[in-house]
């Protein structure tokens, strides 16, 4: 995608992600954070993180140049070009990424109890990177980081 295309989009999106935002919060709560509370599960993945940890390092030491970079998979996101981020799925737009899921067998039976999960990856940053502020697509996504 060129970076006009890309440009383009951004200056068209941005109006109308707003828009959205704004929208949704006339009828859900929506902030930053949320508190833990609100979703249960999140607690099961902070009690196994030990096990969930475990698993990525096993996969580190396995294949980690061989991983697809953040940038292969969202071409049109210029901005995250340079950063050294890597992706490991498991779920992707609904659906289970079997192979990657068999690599790693309790991370994938602990995401599969989060209600409604549309998408998990292990996000994987090289040392002294960091992910620029950004936003998503639209406000109707519910994100859940487990450093």
């Amino acid at each position: 995608m060129s970076k006009l295309v890309t440009r383009l989009i951004r200056i068209v999106f941005a109006p109308v992600s707003r828009g959205y935002g704004a929208f949704l919060s006339l009828f859900f709560e929506t902030k930053p954070f949320y508190d833990p509370e609100t979703t249960p599960w999140s607690a099961r993945l902070e009690e196994h993180w030990l096990e969930i940890r475990s698993e990525l390092d096993s996969l580190m030491r396995l294949e980690p140049d061989q991983l697809p970079s953040f940038s292969d998979l969202a071409p049109g996101e210029e901005m995250f070009r340079h950063v050294r981020w890597k992706i490991f799925m498991f779920r992707a737009y609904g659906h289970f990424i079997e192979k990657n899921c068999k690599l790693c067998p309790r991370t994938t039976e602990l995401i599969t109890g989060i209600p409604d999960i549309t998408t998990a990856f292990f996000s994987i940053l090289h040392p002294r990177m960091h992910i620029p502020p950004h936003r998503g697509p639209f406000h109707g996504v519910l994100r859940c980081h487990l450093a």
